[in-house]
């Protein structure tokens, strides 16, 4: 199969992908990658569909960008993004040349034939979840979400970009506009309970309807105007006469004994007006398509999703209307009518678009598949070969995903039952999983994805757990929705059997050390604490100055750090023998989500609610790189284990692997050791060694240390063993308390950790002083200088 090219352009305004319908690929898994990403898993949550005029093309309004997919083959054909956007809403002109999206505050407008963007709408103040064209293609209507200064909706020139005028009115979110076949009125519908109707041309409001209080997500025309539908959150359809205002019909089924229907989300005419399709179950487990008789009100038909394991309702459900096994799962969450009105398209929560007969009912296909709305968790297998996800909605087909690293494809997915994923973690062997979810914890073999142990949590909430580093234990946090009652469960897997119980408040986060002896938890009440496995009993509280929950934390390879995530997007690295904090690192705008350290020790990795990952140096705290390309909240993020790829998940519904940076000497730390001298006596020798950690590839060295020339006389300095056999010092230039010092090797380099030189003093007198080393420099392999980290020392008390 063919394959399009992908370059990527660094510009400073906005990058497109610009249209590419000649072509089908297969690898749009590194179609329009952010910098630094290697590769995007999922699609993104679809947000509205749209066929094309022509009907060859479905667009789709999605978290990560617009997709275009052809309506025949089902296969992608492009991506289109915008500095990062969410678009919320998709409309063509009548003729199909433009194609507009509607993200916060902008609408970009694009120009089908010469595959450009043709004009940025900017100035709605929160986002355009409605849009709508008029028939003549010359104007646009936007609708928004939060509505600022009582604008509600805004109406542009599509042609010149220009604002013609604002429409005041509703007070709250538009969530959907559509003008009159004839172009000449406007109708909108809002959660303020309202639909309005609007002189398209002055903007003077004719009439106002309202619906029992009950929020308005969907309007539209009949095609020959006469009509005004409108879908509410109460499960009825309202008809008006568009020239009288009168009510015609309010329809709602009878469908079960609690009489009770689901929120209408879409709705639409067919294109000869002889049919009306309503999308449901948006904000409930009602999931169906009802088909109508627009002029009698009758209900004709309604197709109900494969809803397994059915609740009470849901079963009454499927009892008394159709059930297709190809329904979707999940909420309705947009429709669209074909041009010619012979198929339907239909988006759903559950993450595909489905095509059906809409004069049969019939299925006919599903086009796509992938756009989930939220990735909770992530984690590499121990080989790194694959990327286990978990999915948080309880409507799918499945619930944990496990991704092929190399193909970028699914390999397989598990459906266990019909809860929420919202923590996975890995045994080390990469035999077994463990998946908690709204009560229970599930222990799955990974390669059959059966259920081997099933933990009854009796709480309400089972949102975090993780292995021991041998895979003997499996911690467990879990209570209840106010955080009032939380309990700390440490399962002794091997055994199966519960080791001990702690009674703690809400836990955000946890995190073994290396051997399993200690477990640190990230709590709700701006605490960190540190266990003792076997005893159950509190080590240290670690507490945090901002109030908060914790939802990080992560020991070093010797335990002696702890990393921890904080509310306020600060980062804390903290002693856990003092228990006091050693840095504290800042960067993030906003909440700080998850936390992972590199299993070499050396990254630290930050995702937060500003929707960025931070890497940062984890012994020196130098941030390092911020990777931006997610839309939304940073859910987890995940180190391979060769060290070599980051990935993230968010509520965008993606995941993305970052490419690390290849080491360099930046990233090295100078120190004097040891950096405390105590004790010491006049006329003693000490002696003080440069060493070099963290460092990449180091072929030769310069620094300056500077010392109290009245309390030490300097002896003498070698080189130690950190470059190679063959290397040469230059002799050291001294200059009263100043030390000059030089290395350089012409058959090779050090790299990692070790000894630059080794520097001798005498005491004269005791008095407390510092030894100061600076100006130090790096040159590497390939003849590059940089200035690593410095540490000082001290003599003295």
């Amino acid at each position: 199969m063919k394959k399009c090219k992908i370059n990527r352009i660094l510009v400073l305004i906005p990058v497109f992908l610009l249209f590419s319908y000649n072509c089908f690929s297969e690898d749009y898994a590194t179609w329009n990658l952010p910098e630094d990403a290697l590769a995007r898993l999922g699609k993104g949550e679809i947000n509205q569909i749209t066929y094309s005029p022509d009907s060859k093309y479905i667009a789709i309004a999605s978290s990560i960008g617009l997709w275009i997919y052809d309506s025949n083959s089902g296969q992608p054909v492009d991506l289109i993004t915008a500095s990062r956007k969410n678009f919320k809403s998709v409309v063509y002109s009548p003729d199909g040349k433009t194609i507009a999206a509607g993200s916060l505050g902008v609408v970009y407008v694009w120009d089908t034939s010469k595959r450009e963007l043709k004009n940025t709408l900017v100035g709605h103040g929160s986002n355009v979840i409605s849009m709508s064209v008029s028939p003549d293609g010359k104007t646009i209507a936007c609708g928004v979400s939060i509505i600022v200064s009582s604008d509600a909706i805004f109406l542009w020139d599509l042609k010149s970009g220009t604002q013609i005028s604002t429409l005041s009115g509703h007070k709250r979110d538009v969530n959907s506009v559509a003008f009159s076949p004839d172009g000449k009125l406007l109708v909108s519908g809002s959660s303020d309970n309202s639909v309005c109707l609007w002189d398209a041309k002055t903007g003077e409001l004719l009439r106002t309807h309202t619906t029992d209080n009950w929020d308005v997500y969907s309007v539209s025309f009949s095609p020959n105007g006469k009509r005004i539908v409108s879908g509410a959150h109460d499960g009825k359809i309202r008809i008006w006469d568009t020239n009288s205002g009168e009510l015609l019909y309010s329809l709602k089924e009878e469908i079960n004994r609690l009489n009770y229907q689901g929120a209408i989300s879409c709705i639409s005419y067919s294109p000869d007006g002889n049919l009306l399709v309503s999308g449901s179950g948006l904000y409930d487990p009602d999931s169906t398509i009802r088909f109508w008789n627009p002029s009698t009100g009758v209900h004709i038909n309604s197709l109900v999703g494969n809803i397994s394991p059915c609740q009470e309702y849901d079963c009454e459900i499927q009892n008394k209307h159709k059930v297709t096994h190809n329904g979707h799962s999940g909420g309705i969450k947009s429709l669209s009518f074909s041009h010619d009105g012979l198929s339907l398209a239909t988006a759903s929560q559950d993450g595909t678009i489905r095509v059906w007969n809409p004069n049969s009912g019939e299925f006919v296909k599903i086009l796509t598949t992938g756009h989930y709305s939220v990735i909770s968790s992530i984690s590499y297998s121990p080989d790194g070969k694959s990327i286990i996800s978990g999915l948080y909605a309880d409507f799918l087909n499945e619930n944990i995903l496990m991704w092929d690293v190399n193909s970028n494809t699914i390999i397989k997915n598990i459906k266990y039952d019909s809860s929420k994923v919202s923590d996975l973690s890995y045994i080390p062997s990469g035999a077994v999983i463990a998946s908690a979810n709204a009560s229970d914890v599930y222990i799955l073999d990974s390669n059959t994805g059966k259920i081997e142990n099933r933990i009854q949590n009796n709480y309400l909430e089972s949102n975090n757990l993780k292995f021991s580093n041998d895979g003997k234990l499996l911690a467990i946090a879990g209570g209840d929705d106010s955080y009032r009652i939380w309990k700390l469960h440490i399962w002794d897997v091997v055994n199966n059997k519960l080791q001990n119980t702690i009674d703690t408040v809400g836990v955000r986060s946890l995190a073994f050390n290396i051997d399993g002896s200690i477990l640190a938890t990230g709590n709700v009440d701006g605490k960190a604490r540190i266990w003792d496995v076997s005893t159950g009993q509190i080590i240290s509280t670690l507490k945090i100055k901002d109030k908060g929950r914790i939802n990080g934390v992560y020991f070093s390879s010797d335990s002696r750090t702890l990393y921890t995530g904080h509310p306020d997007g600060t980062l804390g690295i903290w002693d856990t023998v003092t228990g006091q904090v050693k840095n504290r690192l800042n960067g993030h705008n906003d909440r700080v989500t998850d936390i992972a350290v590199s299993i070499d020790g050396k990254y630290l990795a930050s995702g937060s609610r500003d929707d960025t990952i931070k890497l940062w140096n984890a012994r020196s705290g130098r941030q390092i790189k911020t990777f931006t390309g997610h839309t939304d909240d940073i859910t987890e993020v995940s180190f391979s284990p060769d060290g070599k790829t980051l990935a993230s998940c968010s509520w965008d519904g993606t995941i993305l692997i970052w490419d690390l940076p290849e080491k360099s000497n930046a990233d090295a730390i100078i120190g004097l050791k040891p950096s405390n001298v105590n004790s010491v006596t006049v006329g003693e020798k000490i002696i003080l060694t440069i060493d070099i950690v963290d460092s990449y590839t180091v072929s030769g060295f310069s620094s300056v240390v500077k010392f109290d020339s009245n309390s030490l006389r300097f002896l003498e300095c070698y080189l130690g063993d950190f470059l190679p056999d063959g290397s040469f010092e230059d002799s050291p230039n001294i200059e009263d308390n100043v030390i000059k010092l030089s290395a350089r090797s012409r058959t090779g380099y050090g790299a990692g950790n070790g000894t630059l030189a080794t520097l001798s003093f005498q005491v004269l007198q005791l008095k407390a002083s510092r030894i100061e080393i600076s100006k130090v420099t790096l040159t590497d392999k390939a003849g590059f200088i940089l200035i690593p980290q410095t540490e000082d020392a001290s003599v003295g008390k």
